[in-house]
């Protein structure tokens, strides 16, 4: 998928939700500043946990038996 595919998809969606892993721990900035131009929520993989901080006001928590209600919702 080209970059500007992948951008009209991002804008195109009116309820656009990111999922951070591990592959994005190295990208903090990228994914924060992406997610505040979405207004998009960042849930958290158990593996991608420390990809944003728990206190940031777009991060529901994380996923599965050790994650949080607003993510799994």
């Amino acid at each position: 998928m080209s970059l500007q595919r992948a951008a009209d998809v991002l804008n195109g969606g009116t309820r656009v939700a990111m999922l951070a892993g591990a592959g994005a721990l190295g990208a903090r900035a990228e994914v924060l500043a992406a997610a505040e131009l979405l207004a998009s929520p960042i849930v958290k993989s158990l593996p991608g946990k420390a990809v944003v901080p728990d206190d940031h006001p777009l991060t529901t928590g994380g996923l599965g038996l050790l994650g949080t209600r607003p993510s799994s919702g």
